[in-house]
């Protein structure tokens, strides 16, 4: 499966979705980052919610772009899904605002 490319801009908000609708019996989801399963209880930038369905970011910044992976595994099996996040800094949205206006 293909990632959903997401592009933000640096000190805004993310919200990655990872949505489980009637796991019997329910799922344990976990988040990783670039492979590394992510730890939002030793991050203050980072809050998991729902039950682990939803990932937020409230200030993303440079070092939050990469590859986000949602893993929901019940004895059933298991479900992924994949992120693309790429945070652009506001000096190039400033830049390319001043582009269009010229």
């Amino acid at each position: 499966m293909e990632p959903l490319e997401i592009v933000l801009v640096l000190n805004e908000p993310a919200v990655l979705e990872c949505e489980v609708v009637n796991a019997v019996p329910s799922a344990n989801i976990s988040w990783y980052k670039d492979n590394d399963l992510l730890n939002p209880k030793g991050s203050s930038n980072l809050d998991v919610q729902q039950g682990g369905q939803v990932l937020y970011i409230p200030k993303v910044q440079v070092a939050d772009s990469g590859r986000y992976t949602c893993v929901a595994l019940n004895i059933a099996g298991n479900s992924t899904r994949f992120y693309g996040i790429e945070v652009q800094g506001e000096l190039k949205c400033l830049m390319f605002a001043m582009y269009l206006h010229l």
